[in-house]
């Protein structure tokens, strides 16, 4: 007989830990050690039942899965969430594994990662998993439905919660790294995907559950390939620039505004061009900066360029001085605000002005901070 950590017997096992734990010193650790190692026996217990499914079980353990999963849709996502209240991407696979298919999965992305049997994508079936690097590592993750299609918790973007994508959009085929597999294949056949309505399509992220059976059929034709079109970044920025120092002046030293644009398309840094106006009350200057830029989807970019002084008032130099602007950034993730998508924005810069008439060296107090907000626009 073999156990399975179902949310019942999840429960039961609990209680009997609480039981254990009123013993006292020693005896509480080796309590503790036996209800671990039980755990451990059980949960390895349940994942051999999964390599001793045939076809068949497996289809009926797959269905279940999809099942479960499709019944979270609407669920806003919650980081660390578990239930219908609020609910995050590896929280929904293993929730779908224990309500769905009654067997315990791990609660991380990463352990989930290290888990589950990765695939090619010419092997993937509904049930299956994929897996996606939004933060410049493996850090999403969905449950494959067919056709393309997958169901999952989105943190971020027009559309959060509980939603099916397709791996056809833009951002999804852009992040999408790999497949992975936990119930066995169906082999020769497949899964067909849910017919249309039954798990609510990729328009408008419906969040109506899915009714209909899933069927066995020959496999259907790949999904197809995204489209040509680039995937790019812009945004548009506000930021206050302030000194970077100590020194008895006012903080507030200027302001900036400025547009940037950076190339995405399949790419784990992104390349892209930042120009503006700023304003820097500290030297004077009226200035258009223009700037190359390298990104990373974490949000962390370093950039370099100069600037064309339209106006100075102080004692240095209007001529184009090359690296005459150079830093870091860092952008938060966007958040849907009404219309907007918005982020906030944070770099530390050097503004390099030589000094004017021959004068050597640079002016001093080139060190600044720059904070605001951007209007981010991503394909």
């Amino acid at each position: 007989m073999t156990f399975s950590l179902t949310p019942q017997n999840g429960k039961k096992l609990q209680h009997r830990a609480n039981f254990f734990l009123f013993f006292p010193g020693k005896a509480r650790f080796f309590a503790a050690t036996l209800v671990f190692a039980g755990f451990m026996l059980f949960s390895a217990g349940a994942q051999a039942d999964l390599s001793a499914l045939n076809a068949a079980e497996s289809q009926q353990k797959r269905q279940s899965f999809i099942r479960a999963a499709l019944s979270f849709q609407g669920t806003p996502y919650v980081r660390g969430g578990n239930t219908k209240a609020g609910i995050d991407c590896s929280g929904l696979v293993c929730q779908a594994g224990l309500q769905g298919a009654g067997i315990p999965l791990p609660r991380t992305v990463l352990s989930l990662e290290q888990y589950a049997e990765k695939i090619p994508e010419s092997e993937r079936e509904p049930g299956d998993l994929v897996f996606f690097n939004t933060t410049g590592r493996i850090s999403h993750v969905g449950i494959y439905l067919g056709n393309g299609e997958f169901v999952h918790a989105a943190s971020d973007g027009p559309r959060t919660g509980v939603i099916v994508s397709n791996l056809s959009e833009s951002y999804w085929n852009r992040t999408y790294r790999f497949s992975a597999r936990i119930f066995p294949a169906v082999e020769p056949e497949r899964y067909s995907a849910p017919a249309a309505g039954q798990a609510g399509g990729t328009q408008g992220g419906s969040t109506g559950p899915s009714d209909g059976p899933f069927v066995l059929e020959p496999a259907a034709a790949p999904a197809p390939a995204a489209d040509a079109s680039p995937a790019y970044r812009l945004e548009a920025k506000g930021t206050v620039l302030w000194d970077f120092g100590f020194n008895g002046v006012f903080p507030v030293r200027g302001l900036t505004v400025s547009a940037s644009a950076a190339w995405c398309k399949n790419l784990t840094v992104y390349p892209g061009v930042m120009a503006g106006f700023s304003w820097d009350n500290r030297h004077g200057t009226l200035s258009v900066p223009l700037c190359l830029f390298l990104g990373i989807p974490g949000g962390f970019s370093v950039f370099a360029g100069t600037q064309f002084f339209l106006h100075s008032g102080g004692e240095g130099s209007t001529e184009v001085f090359f690296p005459g602007l150079a830093g870091v950034s860092w952008t938060s993730r966007a958040r849907q605000i009404g219309p907007l998508r918005l982020a906030f924005y944070q770099s530390m810069e050097l503004s390099v002005i030589p000094k004017a008439n021959g004068g050597e060296g640079i002016l001093p107090g080139f060190f600044r901070l720059a904070s605001g907000l951007t209007l981010v626009f991503e394909n």
